[in-house]
């Protein structure tokens, strides 16, 4: 299954799907609004997660896809205040943010599972940005670039 969202996501409650199978990619591409927006949380075996462009302030919520193995990268700007980066599960998880990463209580993801992944690249903000405290027998973290004050 393949789940696809282009073009501007919308502010205020937009709900993308939530699709499962055994193999899912779902990508939403270009700005991802203010206040609400929720991208999909699929599962199956194997679940590849991509948010492209400026992913907004205020509540938006990245995937929380579960499955053997989860794949999950958000790419470009992400806003500030609140924005939550995915939480996925599963026995192998890769987790990369990329681009400048906010103000004001930007959460990066703190995966579980057995071997676990996480890259955030570019500048890392200031007030209240939490990088992720994964846990599992085999984990690694890389932060990449300036990290705020």
């Amino acid at each position: 299954m393949k789940v696809r969202a282009d073009g501007p996501i919308g502010d205020g409650g937009v709900k993308l799907p939530n699709p499962t199978g055994p193999i899912v990619k779902v990508r939403a591409d270009g700005p991802i609004g203010d206040g609400g927006v929720k991208l999909p949380n699929p599962t199956g075996p194997i679940v590849k997660v991509r948010a492209d462009g400026p992913i907004g302030d205020g509540g938006v919520k990245l995937p929380n896809p579960t499955g053997p193995v989860v794949k999950v990268r958000a790419d470009g700007p992400i806003g500030d205040g609140g924005v939550r980066l995915p939480i996925p599960t599963g026995p192998i998880v890769k987790v990369r943010a990329d681009g400048p990463i906010g103000d004001g209580g930007v959460r990066l993801p703190i995966p579980t599972g057995p071997i676990v992944k996480v890259r955030a690249d570019g500048p890392i903000g200031d007030g209240g940005v939490r990088l992720p405290s994964p846990t599992g027998p085999i984990v690694k973290v890389r932060a990449d670039g300036p990290i705020g004050q």
